[in-house]
């Protein structure tokens, strides 16, 4: 793949803005909310099929997003995958064609995991205290 010369991935730091090739503005960063715009949780899906086949046939039919690792597991009756769907796409991937040979059960509602997870996360400036030890998680030196 070549990039063209006027692609903002080939341009020098420090191009100055209005010559040609200069970068562009960046979209502004995704918010971090678990939850889409639109409001419509997010499922952890176990996919359970016989055969491999079953599980590709409905993943190439409903186009789950299987995260960052699509890892099929074996189990005693056949293969197993954990796939993340919207609350309002899972009746519809229950009645997909491919869908009468898996079986679909809903593993945890993550939305509200992260929004219970997001809880957790504390304010203010944990270093601000000269000699105090942080606070959290991790492994805590004792000042020098």
């Amino acid at each position: 793949m070549s990039v063209p010369p006027d692609d903002p991935r080939d341009v020098a730091p420090g191009t100055p803005a209005d010559q040609p090739g200069a970068p562009v503005d960046q979209p502004p960063v995704a918010s971090t909310d678990p939850v889409p715009e639109d409001g419509d949780p997010v499922l952890r899906v176990r996919v359970q099929g016989a055969t491999l086949d079953d599980l590709r046939a409905f993943a190439d039919e409903v186009q789950p997003d299987p995260g960052c690792r699509a890892v099929a597991k074996r189990t005693d009756t056949g293969y197993s995958l954990d796939v993340y769907l919207e609350q309002s796409r899972l009746d519809t991937a229950r009645g997909a064609r491919a869908a009468a040979q898996v079986t679909l059960d809903v593993v945890a509602d993550e939305t509200a995991n992260g929004r219970a997870r997001q809880q957790e996360v504390g304010t203010g400036d944990r270093y601000a205290a000269r000699g105090e030890v942080p606070r959290g998680l991790g492994t805590k030196e004792q000042p020098r």
